[in-house]
């Protein structure tokens, strides 16, 4: 088995032979979006549903130019793993998305501020070989970090012990697919 592995590996096309940089205009583009804790101790995990390391899914939607793009996250679908809709702010120059999050969420009445700051990159289009070749969805990837303590959207709200609050400074990664 490990030889069959290791022959496939030195004589497959190489990951840089599969793949293509491409250009994409980001103005009315729509993407899956999912982001999930950074976990260091799988210990504390041992049993859990993924789901619960996950940050937020939804839908975003992007409107502009590349250098100084608009969008939003969460308003669609309904029920998203987000609770809210927030609006976006960035720039996707040379590969590299730097984009913020901002937005007002309810919990038991109040409006709590989230912000969110992203940096990805866009990752090169996996081309299948095939003739004519197939060129397969877009991704961008990178790192997300929480910029404010804020609660979740269901109550209770307060920050105790008991419920304590999303804390400033948690990270994930973060994963976009280009939807079609």
């Amino acid at each position: 088995m490990i030889c069959w592995v290791a022959a496939a590996l030195a004589f497959g096309p190489s990951p840089s032979e599969r793949t293509e940089p491409k250009h994409i205009t980001l103005n009315g583009t729509t993407w899956s979006y999912q982001a999930a804790q950074n976990i260091v101790d799988f210990a504390g995990m041992k049993d859990q549903p993924i789901g619960n390391a996950l940050l937020g899914w939804g839908d975003i939607v992007l409107m502009g130019p590349n250098e100084g793009f608009k969008g939003t996250l969460g308003k669609t679908p309904p029920g998203n793993g987000i609770g809210a809709t927030l609006n976006l702010s960035g720039s996707l120059v040379n590969g590299i998305l730097e984009m913020r999050a901002v937005g007002s969420v309810a919990c038991g009445g109040v409006a709590h501020k989230w912000i969110y700051d992203y940096y990805g990159n866009l990752m090169p289009v996996w081309v299948d070989p095939e003739s004519p070749p197939k060129y397969f969805k877009r991704t961008i990837v990178g790192s997300v970090v929480r910029e404010k303590d804020h609660p979740g959207t269901k109550e209770p709200c307060e920050n105790s012990k008991n419920h304590p609050w999303h804390a400033k400074g948690q990270t994930g990664s973060f994963w976009m697919v280009l939807g079609p």
